[in-house]
């Protein structure tokens, strides 16, 4: 039996070259998560994987790697589709937790 995890490295890997070699983008190719800010009043966050916490004050999005912490004051989402989320609010902070 192979180990998973050696496996994922060895893709992520490959991945990560080929995107360079090619200069694709590594948030299609690798499925890491975009950030798009407007000001500190909203964010837009591509290739999200769901939401670990709601709060008006915390919002832990998580990704295929790690999860994002919004902190900040009257948070909510505008909109959310299949793997986009946009939020809006007092946008304090944005810290990326655990994961590789």
């Amino acid at each position: 039996m192979k180990n998973r995890v050696t496996d994922n490295k060895l893709k992520k890997s490959i991945l990560e070259k080929a995107s360079e070699t090619l200069d694709l983008p590594k948030n299609l190719t690798m499925q890491l998560p975009r950030l798009i800010f407007t000001g500190h009043r909203e964010l837009y966050i591509e290739n999200f994987r769901g939401i670990a916490e709601y709060g008006d004050s915390c919002i832990r999005i998580a990704t295929q790697t790690k999860q994002i912490c919004i902190c900040g004051r009257a948070l909510a989402i505008k909109c959310i589709a299949a793997e986009e989320i946009t939020l809006e609010g007092e946008i304090e902070s944005v810290t990326f937790e655990g994961g590789v």
